[in-house]
C-alpha cells in the first residue's frame, strides 16, 4: 500500500515576486537644509507613450520669479529610473500678480492624455483677474507637453460658484479624468454656488467637461451631488474623485459627505457615488449610490472620510477605497482603517461589504491609524494596489503603507500593509511621511507611488518635506499551463516535485521524497513557490 504523510499544505501565487524598489528622492526644493522650503499635495501621472511620468506638487521655491513664501504649483517630468529631465522645476502656474505671497495654488491633480501626449493640471486658487479677488477660490487648469514640459497656452478658469469679486463663494479640491473615447476631460471639485439648489455654506458636487484643448463643453458647473433636504446648509458633500469607464463610456464620481437617507444625520459622514455619462456629462440614475456603513445611521462617532476609485477594465467594475473608523470586528472609535468595497458598472455593491484593507497596530487600539488612501488597478498581475499614510510600529510615527489585493476576491496578495517610507530616525516622531499618490501605466503595468516626506541626511532635515517614490517592480516569471508536469528521479530514489497550474494565475507545487527501499512509498515534504 502506497503511504503519503501531508505536513503542509499551501497554495503560492507567483505574483508574490513582485517587489517594492527602495525609496527615492525626487524633488530638492530651495536650499538644502532649509525648512523654509516645502513640497505638498504630489499627485502623479504616467506618460503610457514612453514610460516617463509627471509629479506635480503645490509649494514655494527658491528662484528669481517666485517671492520666497509664494504658494504655486510646481512639477517635473522623471525617466523611469528617477531622474529628472528638465534641470530646474517647472513653474505651472501664475497666481495674482509676479512676486505676490497674497494668491495662492493649491492641491494639484493632474492627469495623462496619451491621444495628444499631453497633461492636464487642475488646482483650486485664487486670482486678481477677470473680477476674481484674493480669497475667492475657483478652479483651474493648465495644458503641459509631455515630452519636455512646456506649457501649452494659458491657464483656464474652469469653475464659477457663486457672484464674480465674492469671496464667500469657493471651489476647492478638484480631480480631473480622461475620456479616451471622446477624447474629453471631466474635472470635479466641491464648491458653494450660493443658489436654491446649494445655499451659502453648503458644499455639493460640481463638474466640468473640457474638450482636448481644456475648452469648456456641455452644461457650465453641473451638479452632481445632492446631499441632504433642499436648501439646508448643514448637509454637504467633499473631495471627489471620478474614474473613467472605458467600456460603458461613463465616469463613476465618488465623494464623502453628509445625507438624510435611512435616518442618517448632519455629522454623519460617508461614502457616495454618482454614475455620469462620459460624452454629455448627464446624471444616470435618480441619486447617487450610498457606498460605505459605518457604525449605526445616525451615529455621528463614526464616519467615512477621503475616498478613491480605480475602473477594472477586465472585470467591468470599480473598487473604491477609504478611511473610517468602523464598529465592526473588534474596531472601536476614531481606530481609523483603509477600507473597501466593489461596486458592478452599474453602481451595485459586489461581494464583502465594506471590507477592512489595511492592518495598522493592534486590533481595538486608537492610537494607530490609516488615512488617506489611494488605488490603481494593474491589469498585469490583475491586482489592485492601494497605498496610504498610517502609524503602525509607534504611535504618531506617520510612514506610508502599502497593500495588493487579488482583484478577483479582494483577498491580501504579498506582505500585509507593507511599509514603504522611511522618514527619518527611526522611531522617531519628529519625522512625518504623508500625501500618497499612485499612478500605473495600462500598457506596461509599471507602477509609480509618490508621497512627500522629512528625512534626515545631508541635504534635507526635519521639518523640510520633499517629494519621494517607490516603484512596484513586477516579476518577469510567468507561468502557463505548459509548466504542469512533474519531475523526479526514474530510479525513484531521492526527491522530486509536482508542479499543478490551477485557476487565477495560482501555482501548487508538491515537494516529495521517496522512502529508503520503499519505491512505491513517499514522504509529502511540503507545497509552496
Amino acid at each position: 500500500m502506497k503511504t503519503l504523510l501531508l505536513f503542509i499544505t499551501l497554495l503560492s501565487n507567483f505574483a508574490l515576486a513582485d517587489d517594492w524598489l527602495a525609496p527615492q528622492k525626487l524633488t530638492s526644493v530651495g536650499p538644502d537644509n532649509n525648512r523654509a522650503f516645502d513640497v505638498t499635495e504630489s499627485a502623479i501621472a504616467i506618460n503610457s507613450n514612453n514610460n516617463t511620468y509627471m509629479v506635480v506638487w503645490e509649494g514655494n521655491d527658491f528662484r528669481t520669479d517666485t517671492a520666497t513664501a509664494e504658494n504655486e504649483v510646481f512639477g517635473q517630468i522623471y525617466n523611469a529610473d528617477g531622474t529628472a529631465i528638465n534641470a530646474e522645476n517647472i513653474r505651472i502656474t501664475f497666481m495674482g500678480p509676479a512676486l505676490s505671497i497674497n494668491y495662492d495654488a493649491r492641491k494639484p491633480e493632474i492627469v495623462y492624455n496619451p491621444d495628444k501626449n499631453e497633461y492636464l493640471v487642475v488646482w483650486y486658487g485664487d486670482h486678481d483677474q477677470n473680477g476674481l479677488v484674493e480669497g475667492e477660490f475657483e478652479i483651474f487648469a493648465q495644458r503641459i507637453n509631455a515630452n519636455d514640459g512646456s506649457l501649452i497656452g494659458g491657464f483656464k478658469r474652469i469653475s464659477d460658484m457663486g457672484p464674480v469679486s465674492n469671496r464667500a463663494y469657493d471651489a476647492f479640491n478638484p480631480h480631473v479624468s480622461y475620456n479616451s473615447r471622446d477624447k474629453i476631460y471631466l474635472v470635479v471639485w466641491h464648491g458653494e454656488e450660493g443658489n436654491a439648489a446649494s445655499p451659502l455654506g453648503s458644499f455639493e458636487i460640481y463638474g466640468q467637461l473640457l474638450n482636448s484643448d481644456a475648452n469648456e463643453i456641455g452644461n457650465n458647473d453641473f451638479k452632481i451631488s445632492d446631499m441632504g433636504p433642499a436648501n439646508d446648509p448643514n448637509y454637504n458633500a467633499f473631495s471627489p474623485v471620478s474614474a473613467y469607464n472605458s467600456t460603458n463610456n461613463e465616469f463613476l464620481v465618488v465623494w464623502y459627505g453628509e445625507d438624510e437617507r435611512g435616518g442618517r444625520v448632519p455629522g454623519e459622514f460617508e461614502v457616495y457615488a454618482q454614475r455620469i455619462n462620459a460624452t454629455n456629462g448627464n446624471l444616470i440614475g435618480t441619486d447617487s449610490t450610498s457606498v460605505s456603513f459605518v457604525g449605526l445611521n445616525g451615529d455621528i462617532a463614526r464616519s467615512a472620510r477621503f475616498p478613491d476609485v480605480s475602473y477594472n477594465k477586465d472585470l467591468n467594475e470599480y473598487l473604491i477605497v477609504w478611511s473610517a473608523d468602523d464598529s465592526k470586528n473588534g474596531h472601536v472609535g476614531n481606530e481609523f482603517e483603509i477600507y473597501g468595497q466593489v461596486l458592478t458598472a452599474t453602481a451595485q455593491e459586489k461581494g464583502k461589504n465594506d471590507f477592512i484593507i489595511s492592518e495598522m497596530g493592534p486590533l481595538g487600539n486608537n492610537s494607530y491609524d490609516a488615512f488617506r488612501a489611494k488605488i490603481e488597478y494593474v491589469p498585469a498581475t490583475k491586482q489592485y494596489v492601494i497605498a496610504w499614510r498610517g502609524d503602525d510600529i509607534v504611535d504618531g510615527e506617520f510612514e506610508i503603507y502599502a497593500q495588493r489585493l487579488d482583484a478577483t476576491n479582494q483577498v491580501r496578495v504579498g506582505a500585509t500593509s507593507q511599509r514603504l517610507s522611511h522618514a527619518g530616525i527611526e522611531n522617531s516622531l519628529l519625522y512625518d511621511a504623508r500625501r500618497v499618490d499612485i499612478a500605473v501605466n495600462p500598457n506596461n503595468s509599471e507602477l509609480v507611488v509618490v508621497w512627500e516626506q522629512e528625512d534626515e541626511t545631508a541635504t534635507q532635515v526635519e521639518g523640510e518635506f520633499e517629494v519621494f517614490s517607490s516603484r512596484l517592480q513586477l516579476s518577469d516569471f510567468a507561468i502557463d499551463a505548459t509548466m504542469t508536469g512533474s519531475w523526479f528521479d526514474p530510479n525513484r530514489d531521492g526527491e522530486g516535485f509536482i508542479v499543478q497550474i490551477l485557476e487565477n494565475n495560482i501555482a501548487l507545487v508538491t515537494w516529495f521524497t521517496y522512502l529508503p527501499n520503499q519505491p512505491e512509498q513517499a514522504w509529502v515534504i511540503g507545497t509552496g513557490t
